[in-house]
């Protein structure tokens, strides 16, 4: 009885979450567009791709941003525009965004619980876990407040992350060592800046890990190794000729801020 009863409540954790999820986007899907950024990410995504098709091959020059701009920094967003064209093709590109922006929170619960139950062997702990990830104020911000997709779309690599970096080091899986290395690099061609904000705390983890299982130090380092490897080829070699135009662009100009201040501020 006891066993029905835990069984019970961890799918009706289950539930709740995927029906709250979906209340959520229901009461999303009515909202019309707004001024943040789902529209420009996809303006931008469905440019670069008309041009790719127009070329039939990679675009390395857009003429319709910024009165012209190189198109190569845009690879460590690349797999974000890739969603954003193809919930455009099948439907309206803000109905599809938010589809897949939704389908992305979910899958990041998913995998936040199957990491957190692996690590703590709790499935409770696991489905609190895909709550406080997914359905909390800063991912409620970035989807719904912001529409800052490239977020939205690299939630579900964390814990992924995590997942495999347990996985090496519990049972020195090849696996884990694949998962790890495709998951990074999907990460960094996701929103590159995002998985850099998020490398300390993977190595954190992995720092901890060393200690938690000290017997298995060499096979969590060389599992390391090798996927850090793969994702030198699949993560960073795509992005080499957008690092070489970023190097070369100018961003910012200070001078018309400057002679705003000088004309419209006000002198004590």
């Amino acid at each position: 009885m006891l066993k029905n009863s835990k069984d019970f409540s961890i799918n009706s954790a289950a539930g709740i979450f995927f029906v709250f999820l979906g209340i959520l986007l229901v009461g999303w899907l009515a909202n019309g567009p707004s001024n943040q950024e789902l529209l420009a990410n996809y303006a931008k995504s469905k440019d670069l791709w008309d041009l790719m098709v127009a070329n039939k091959g990679f675009a390395w020059w857009t003429p319709n941003y910024l009165g012209g701009a190189p198109t190569a920094p845009l690879a460590g967003t690349g797999l974000t525009m890739f969603w954003l064209v193809l919930g455009g093709a099948f439907t309206d590109p803000i109905l599809g965004g938010k589809v897949l922006g939704f389908l992305s929170l979910a899958l990041s619960g998913v995998l936040m619980a199957a990491f957190v139950r692996r690590l703590t062997g709790d499935q409770r702990a696991g489905w609190i876990a895909a709550f406080l990830y997914s359905l909390g104020p800063q991912a409620a911000l970035r989807l719904a407040g912001n529409e800052h997709m490239p977020v939205v779309f690299c939630m579900p690599y964390p814990p992924l992350i995590g997942w495999a970096l347990l996985d090496i080091a519990t049972r020195n899986s090849g696996r884990g060592t694949v998962i790890l290395s495709l998951a990074v690099a999907a990460m960094s061609l996701t929103f590159n800046k995002i998985t850099a904000v998020f490398a300390p705390v993977a190595l954190g983890l992995a720092i901890w890990l060393h200690f938690r299982y000290p017997h298995k130090t060499m096979p969590l380092l060389k599992g390391c190794l090798i996927a850090a490897g793969i994702f030198l080829f699949l993560g960073i070699l795509p992005q080499l000729p957008g690092l070489r135009e970023a190097g070369r662009m100018t961003l910012f100009s200070t001078d018309p801020l400057l002679g705003w201040q000088s004309s419209f501020s006000i002198k004590a």
